[in-house]
């Protein structure tokens, strides 16, 4: 009867394997797909966009893309290595204004000059001093960055002396995306403003921004009727029919079951008892997955097993192993 129950989860634990081998290309096949289609950007409103997302199975490409848009990303990836989180995904953000021109108009308000003006003795009128009336007087209206903002000219020699010209800026934000062990995003974000018709080259950098993230809470854990995993596992335990003895064994296991991302269930697995020197095939009914709330071992599954060996003999014990 334990010989039956020995080959019984040793045939079973074959085409389990096979299933699962089978899955994981239909995963990376179905994961190729989808890499290759892209969320297609769409306007909302019209201050309101969904950005244009596409997959790449490649980090440098992250990397590259951060540098053309001018982001420091190794200073990036250094911070999310200091709290153990990895690069996800880089995000730039373009908006632009138009130049608006108006010639020839009046002051929207006057006030009496404080100043006084002279006046031409013979015929009563005020004296160009300055020859205000000779030249249009420009200037050239900037920020605290240097970045040229508008042009305002005066023509005092017109009846409508003004002309304005108030430049269309291109503005970027950059957005770095980072995910931590413990799926927390981090967001790293900065402000460019450009005027590409004044000057043209130049990019300036806004600072004293803010940003904050309010992330969504962590869906709660369901089960997963066919969730296949494969693992390498060693297992410490006794002996417990027909006599008793120590046992330890290497093995390949598999379980089906899943709840959450840290429990699995309903596993099998096969492997060789070095001490016994015989091969051993157990049942698994649970592991779980202590690396997930640490910080640095994220993928170390610990459980017990029943298992048999191939001389018949009943053992116990715990199991620890790893996904393949």
């Amino acid at each position: 009867m334990l010989w039956f129950i020995g080959v019984a989860v040793v045939l079973l634990l074959i085409p389990t394997s096979i299933l699962f081998c089978q899955n994981q290309k239909l995963k990376e096949l179905n994961g190729t797909l989808s890499g290759q289609v892209e969320i297609s950007e769409k306007h909302l409103s019209q201050s309101l966009i969904r950005a244009k997302t596409e997959r790449t199975d490649e980090l440098s490409k992250l990397r590259d893309l951060a540098s053309e848009q001018g982001t420091d990303i190794q200073k990036i990836e250094n911070d999310l290595s200091s709290i153990g989180a990895d690069l996800e995904a880089v995000a730039q953000t373009t908006a632009k204004t138009k130049t608006v021109v108006h010639n020839h108009y009046t002051s929207d308000s006057t006030s009496p000059s404080k100043t006084k003006v002279p006046i031409c003795e013979e015929d009563g009128r005020p004296i160009d001093v300055h020859e205000y009336t000779k030249r249009t007087e420009t200037v050239n209206i900037q920020d605290s960055n240097g970045m040229r903002l508008a042009d305002v000219s005066f023509s005092a020699a017109e009846k409508a002396p003004w002309r304005s010209k108030v430049y269309g800026l291109t503005y970027k934000v950059n957005n770095t995306i980072g995910r931590s062990g413990d799926d927390r995003v981090i967001l790293y974000t900065e402000l460019l403003v450009s005027n590409p018709e004044a000057q043209p080259g130049e990019v300036f950098r806004i600072e004293g921004i803010e940003s904050r993230v309010l992330q969504a809470p962590e869906p709660d854990p369901e089960f997963d009727w066919w969730d296949p995993s494969l693992y390498l596992m060693a297992q410490l335990g006794m002996e417990v029919y027909d006599h008793l003895e120590f046992s330890a064994s290497l093995s390949i296991g598999f379980s089906v079951w899943s709840y959450g991302d840290n429990w699995r269930f309903l596993g099998v697995s096969a492997g060789y008892d070095a001490f016994r020197n015989a091969f051993r095939a157990s049942l698994i009914p649970v592991l779980y997955n202590v690396g997930g709330p640490l910080p640095i071992i994220n993928d170390l599954w610990v459980g017990f097993d029943v298992g048999i060996s191939h001389q018949a003999d009943v053992s116990v014990g715990i199991v620890i192993g790893t996904r393949l």
